[in-house]
């Protein structure tokens, strides 16, 4: 029984929701949360959130904060979004990359990594 519940657990966790299959009715559902995540844009609210499972270890909370400080972006996780909140995530993405450059989230997953690194080896020489 222990099985079936965590099988369902992981399988809702790495299910994309499935997306209208009307056209029209996808950009019209879309567009309201595509509008709401350009205007939190605007007026400073940066998020950038991953969609899928995401492993709270010690370097993702290292790379929540090294975001935060440094381009004063949030990182949010969300396991299993439905398709408005996917349009959210997407757009939010976008205008991240608009302001920072193209592939920005890769760059910055690579310098947060490389930086933490650095410390967790300069922590461990003092121990």
């Amino acid at each position: 029984m222990r099985f079936i519940f965590l099988f369902i657990f992981f399988w809702s966790c790495n299910t994309k929701k499935s997306i209208p299959s009307e056209p029209f009715f996808s950009e019209t559902y879309c567009q309201g949360e595509i509008n709401r995540a350009k205007e939190d844009y605007k007026n400073g609210k940066k998020i950038y959130i991953i969609i899928g499972l995401v492993v709270a270890d010690e370097f993702q909370m290292f790379y929540k904060d090294y975001m935060l400080n440094k381009y004063n972006i949030s990182v949010e996780a969300n396991c299993n979004p439905n398709f408005k909140e996917e349009c959210y995530a997407s757009t939010m993405e976008n205008e991240i990359e608009n302001e920072f450059g193209e592939k920005f989230i890769s760059r910055t997953l690579v310098e947060a990594k490389k930086k933490y690194r650095k410390i967790k080896k300069k922590h461990q020489t003092k121990i």
